[in-house]
Parts: C-alpha cells; structure tokens; sequence
C-alpha cells in the first residue's frame, strides 16, 4: 500500500548576519550561507525580526516568517498600532 502522507525532512541550521567583512545585500549574505551548506533557497524558511529580513528572503527566493520581538509603536492616529 502506498503512503498517503510522507513526514517531511526537517533540519535547522542557523546563521549569524553579521558573519561578512564587508557590507552586502541581505540577499546576497542568505545566499552566500545557503550555497555554503548546498541549499537551494526554495527549501528554506527565513526568520526574522525586521521588515529588511523579509525582503532579503523574498528577494533570495526564500520563504519567511516575520517574528515580532518588540511591542508595536504608536501609528500616529490617536495612539493606536
């Protein structure tokens, strides 16, 4: 009988952003480390705490997953987020 449903292979590895001696694009520093561990960005999932994260995934064909670490700030209209 053939499976139905097959458990996905899930493996983490994390990566410090700051790890270049030299500034680049966000994109190009996600590639840089998913080349290294022989990756395709299809097959990963970014997290990150900034709106410069999210781009850099979408922009390194990834995917991603905006994490909220600090409260929300006042949007100016009567002190509402």
């Amino acid at each position: 009988m053939p499976a139905i449903w097959q458990r996905p292979r899930i493996s983490f590895t994390s990566f410090a952003g700051r790890c270049l001696d030299r500034y680049v694009s966000l994109s190009v520093g996600l590639l840089l480390a998913l080349n290294t561990q022989g990756v395709s960005p299809e097959k990963v999932v970014l997290i990150g705490d900034s709106v410069t994260d999210v781009q850099a995934a979408l922009a390194a064909g990834a995917m991603s997953i905006g994490y909220a670490n600090k409260p929300a700030r006042p949007s100016g209209r009567g002190g509402q987020a």
